[in-house]
């Protein structure tokens, strides 16, 4: 119903009296309409529901606010995004698909019709689609033209579908609003649809799964809207020990709802006379629980729609962070795939008209979030050339869309910078990397790639067999051991996190049960005012905290055996790429000892670091308690909550911190054992080489330095990146390591 119309009907009404007649009216028709009728119903057998159930689909986003913002944010964002006409080529044997002029795009996407644009268009029938489940959009055609000339969006309510006895479509009939119908062909309508398990040829709005949600809701609105008109004071009675005779109790009754009865007389100060005593009744329990309904209600819809909050304006707890993972998320999952729903439907129903080439895509690199995952893969393009993988090869493999390099250079390997066919190491067989993490994009030796480019033609132009002999191929060879070992040294720093991290959390869900049992056993044996109790937890506050000692001693005897094979795998790393003499069962005996001093430190900083925050949580609870007049009781609860809360946050971002600091420390202590273990005499630091390297850890800043030396790192002596002597600022989450040096 229009509530416009309502007004002008009732001019003398006030608003929120119109208001609640649309409400009863859609209540109404809700449950008259309780369930769907099944294929076969409605209008005869060629219509699977009545049109009376797609108006009141399309009611329901007029009428209902979170209907109406979950739809519009779908609508509005997929109109944003231009839709781009392609035309396929052969080129050089293979079938490509390039741009076309903007003369050859049909006018129909350019302007669907004098009245509408593009965006609005894909606007309207997003609506129709996401409101009803079906969109029908007309193809207008010129007399005597079989080309489409204007599309216009037509709601789905007036469309019928004509099928044959085996539910196949064999074309549409359209009610006018003259009350009469035309039939429609195939050819004349754009037609599509989410799926309905009851109907091939029908469609489903995520409405229908909502039916008995929306009812319920629309029932608490209406109940609110009659509590405030009938009892914005408190529930209560007026009482007397008097007699009450039917006139005295009609003039009583009448006084006190013409002056307190209803919300605009809310707060009014009441004058009682007659011995007359107003008595509140607490407010009930059920009350309140419609607004828990309605909000269920309002998470129900939005997951039905698959619309994040912060879509719909709902800030509640949104940060920075989780707000743009929402927004991720729902370009990503929700989007997306319903713009190449519409992107195969143009092209199966639309654009075949004008030609077998023509192809049409949504331009969905226009999103931010795509543009940011784009340049995200462009690190991962300069890893895979540098391991050898062609530039051609790696934008295809990606799915980077930048232009190809001319096939001499853009299918040719380099390693590092250097043909591959010179430096003898590109191997197509070879096994692949994991490619979740950055490889160097630098050569891994003193000087560049480049350099040793140059020094390589030199020595070509005067005798290439000293290419085999020479200084230039004793760099080669060093850089592919250094290369041999960096890759799996980064194969091992992403394989091992996820188990590490897995191993942390199972830590922190162990504390996390000790500190809410002494949380749950102390606080609630406090006695006195709420300050003195506050006091008292306070001074005590060690007490609800995690034991460090016995801790310690637990992650000792947990993670001895991740960090032992941690560095088995650094030196046998080693061992492998540089061809070492060397026994990893003597290193691993050697230092034993080390790792469990290290680990007991290790767990020392963390478990400390954590009870400071389990201090500070619980002390700004305590603090928000007071200021809130809470009970013993709920301020305990309240403690669990927020200490549970912090434990779950450390879990997850803390834990991968921790998780890539620990084993990158571990990785590159067992090289250097096995570096001391061959008597290696020098050794160098080397980056991962992308743009998230610390400034002072660049390889061209810290010096190559003996095996027995510390390296200068940001003024700091570290014997190895990663090394737990390093403050925090320069190990945590660095991914560096280093190799052999070995003088010419």
């Amino acid at each position: 119903m229009d509530i416009f119309k309502i007004f002008k009907r009732n001019k003398t009404e006030d608003a929120s009296k119109v208001i609640a007649k649309v409400y009863d009216n859609q209540v109404s028709i809700l449950k008259r309409v309780s369930s769907f009728n099944v294929p076969g119903s409605g209008y005869g057998s060629n219509q699977s529901f009545s049109v009376i159930d797609l108006n009141l689909l399309a009611n329901t986003y007029t009428n209902h606010i979170w209907v109406y913002a979950c739809i519009y944010a779908i609508a509005v964002t997929m109109s944003s995004i231009p839709l781009k006409i392609y035309k396929k080529e052969l080129q050089d044997g293979k079938e490509i698909e390039v741009s076309v002029d903007d003369k050859e795009i049909p006018k129909c996407i350019k302007m669907p019709n004098k009245y509408t644009t593009f965006a609005e268009f894909i606007e309207a029938i997003t609506i129709s689609l996401e409101s009803t489940g079906r969109m029908f959009a007309e193809k207008a055609k010129v007399a005597g033209n079989k080309i489409t000339s204007e599309l216009y969006n037509i709601a789905p309510q007036t469309m019928k579908l004509n099928l044959d006895r085996q539910g196949r479509i064999l074309g549409f009939v359209q009610t006018k609003n003259s009350g009469g119908t035309i039939n429609l062909d195939l050819e004349e309508i754009i037609y599509t649809k989410y799926y309905d398990p009851m109907s091939d040829a029908d469609g489903m709005s995520p409405l229908r799964a909502l039916w008995q949600s929306l009812l319920t809701d629309y029932d608490a609105i209406k109940y609110n809207r009659y509590f405030l008109k009938n009892q914005a004071v408190p529930y209560g009675v007026l009482e007397t020990e008097q007699k009450l005779d039917q006139e005295l109790y009609d003039r009583l009754y009448s006084a006190w709802a013409q002056s307190h009865q209803g919300s605009q007389n809310a707060g009014k100060m009441a004058i009682l006379e007659g011995g007359l005593k107003f008595k509140p009744i607490s407010f009930p329990p059920k009350d309140l629980e419609f607004m828990a309904g309605r909000k269920l209600t309002r998470e129900e819809i939005l997951s039905a729609f698959k619309v994040p909050p912060i879509m719909v304006g709902l800030m509640d707890g949104a940060s920075y962070a989780n707000a743009y993972q929402q927004y991720e998320n729902f370009i990503l999952n929700t989007i997306i795939p319903k713009l190449k729903k519409l992107e195969a439907v143009f092209n199966n129903q639309l654009l075949k008209e004008f030609g077998e080439t023509l192809t049409c895509k949504f331009d969905i690199k226009q999103f931010p979030i795509m543009q940011q995952l784009e340049l995200d893969k462009i690190p991962k393009l300069q890893m895979l050339w540098q391991m050898g993988c062609p530039f051609n090869h790696g934008i295809k493999f990606l799915g980077i869309s930048i232009d190809a390099l001319k096939p001499e250079v853009g299918d040719k390997s380099f390693i590092n910078g250097v043909p591959a066919e010179m430096a003898g190491q590109f191997n197509p067989n070879a096994p692949q990397l994991n490619f979740g993490m950055q490889q160097p994009n630098k050569d891994t030796t003193v000087q560049t790639a480049e350099a040793l480019l140059n020094e390589m033609k030199q020595v070509q132009a005067t005798n290439v067999n000293e290419l085999v002999e020479g200084i230039v191929q004793k760099k080669y060879t060093r850089l592919q051991k250094n290369f041999t070992f960096i890759k799996a040294y980064l194969g091992h720093l992403e394989e091992e996190q996820k188990t590490f991290i897995n191993k942390l959390a199972q830590t922190f869900k162990m504390q996390k049960e000790e500190v809410i049992s002494n949380i749950k056993s102390k606080i609630n044996k406090n006695e006195g005012s709420f300050v003195e109790i506050k006091k008292a937890i306070n001074e005590d506050i060690t007490s609800y905290t995690i034991d460090i000692d016995s801790n310690n001693d637990i992650i000792v005897e947990q993670y001895l055996g991740t960090y032992r094979d941690l560095v088995k795998k650094g030196a046998a790393s080693a061992k492998v790429a540089f061809g070492l003499s060397i026994d990893l069962e003597t290193i691993d005996q050697k230092t034993l000892n080390y790792l469990k001093d290290k680990i007991y430190k290790f767990a020392n900083i963390i478990n400390d670091t954590t009870n400071k925050k389990i201090q500070e949580r619980i002390s700004k609870t305590l603090s928000e308690g007071l200021e809130e007049n809470m009970s013993i009781a709920d301020i305990t609860e309240k403690v669990v909550v927020e200490v549970g809360d912090l434990f779950d946050t450390m879990s997850v971002g803390r834990a991968k911190n921790i998780a890539q600091t620990e084993i990158t420390g571990a990785l590159n202590f067992g090289a250097l054992e096995s570096y001391k273990e061959a008597g290696i005499e020098y050794k160098e630091w080397i980056d991962v080489g992308d743009d998230k390297v610390r400034d002072g850890h660049r390889a061209s800043v810290v010096k190559i330095v003996k095996i027995d030396e510390p390296f200068i790192v940001d003024g700091e002596e570290l014997m190895y990146p990663g090394d737990p002597n390093g403050s925090a600022g320069n190990i945590c989450e660095c991914r560096c390591t280093h190799v052999p040096y070995f003088k010419d």
